[in-house]
């Protein structure tokens, strides 16, 4: 293990200095140059330090293993997340426990089970709508000092000692529309989804600000495929409906749409525009390739690393909202 004292000497700094830099909490009179700590901690990196965060807890009376709640899911966006806490817990040396579960009371077991254990803090992406139950366990934990960091909840309250960092999938909405509204679609068909009422939100609002009329053409708990098929071939019949523009709010409706329609002999991305969102596999492997938005999760996971570092040492961390991104292909 890498030494204080080579660290000292490779840096050129005293054993004092260095020992202020990578201390996690640092006596407040223990001022060191900004760039000075960069040196540092760049030559530290380099040679391999990583500090020994159970020898430092166990003297707090503590673990420094962090809870981290993450949907149980196949999906890609949770493991871009826990690929983004990783890396960043593998940076900082701190040990993670994953418990991977989608029940509010599966969420009570965790944060139980994280309270029995005096994990350092804990890092929670539900998969569900925050209701009284949940809000009274992120009161209690976060009530005793300890830290969270919420990702993607915008429910989940103002606790004292919780940040959230939230992705702006009402700007996600807007990004497909204004994608629509540039090729030229005269009409706005969408598949709303319950879980992700921003999405839809953003969506409507944009296409209603040009002018035009959002029309809902069925939800995700009562998605029928051929049905919507027998719709479309309908619209596409009447040429001064064209070109037709269609946005799911998740992948999995409208790579299932753009499988089915692409055997009808329409011309998706000329007559039909079709977009989802998430990014999902099978929307870059679908024929033609999925126009949808992307959320940031790997750098939320980061983010939410560092934010919670932060509040263990008793520093100050804010909430975020990080913005996604429109990813064009064929479909729109």
């Amino acid at each position: 293990m890498i030494t204080l004292r080579e660290i000292a000497a490779a840096a050129g700094y005293s054993i004092a200095v260095v020992s202020r830099v990578l201390s996690p909490c640092p006596h407040e009179g223990a001022r060191v140059a900004e760039k000075t700590r960069e040196h540092i901690r760049d030559v530290a990196l380099r040679l391999g330090y990583r500090p020994n965060r159970t020898a430092e807890f166990l003297k707090r009376g503590g673990s420094p293993v962090i809870g981290v709640y993450v949907p149980d899911s196949a999906e890609a966006h949770p493991a871009e997340l826990v690929k983004g806490i990783c890396l960043e817990a593998g940076l900082n040396s701190f040990p993670l426990a994953f418990f991977y579960d989608a029940t509010i009371d599966g969420f009570q077991r965790f944060i139980q089970e994280t309270i029995n254990f005096r994990n350092s803090g804990v890092i929670a992406f539900p998969s569900f709508q925050f209701d009284e139950r949940i809000a009274e366990q992120v009161e209690m934990y976060c009530g005793h000092g300890r830290s969270m960091v919420m990702i993607n909840n915008p429910g989940c309250g103002a606790a004292e000692n919780l940040v959230s960092i939230d992705i702006d999938d009402f700007s996600g909405g807007a990004m497909v529309a204004e994608r629509l509204l540039v090729r030229g679609c005269r009409r706005f068909l969408t598949i709303c989804n319950q879980a992700f009422p921003a999405r839809h939100d953003g969506f409507c609002r944009k296409v209603e600000s040009a002018g035009k009329t959002p029309e809902i053409i069925a939800s995700a708990k009562d998605f029928n495929a051929e049905r919507i098929i027998s719709m479309l071939l309908s619209m596409h019949q009447n040429k001064s409906n064209l070109p037709v523009g269609i946005f799911a709010a998740s992948d999995r409706e409208a790579v299932e749409i753009i499988t089915m329609l692409a055997k009808c002999n329409v011309k998706i991305g000329r007559d039909i525009l079709i977009a989802g969102y998430g990014n999902q596999y099978l929307a870059a492997h679908v024929h033609p390739g999925l126009t949808t938005v992307v959320q940031p999760f790997l750098s939320a996971g980061r983010s939410a690393l560092i934010k919670l570092s932060a509040m263990i040492y008793g520093k100050e961390a804010e909430s975020e909202k990080l913005m996604p991104e429109l990813i064009i292909r064929e479909s729109a």
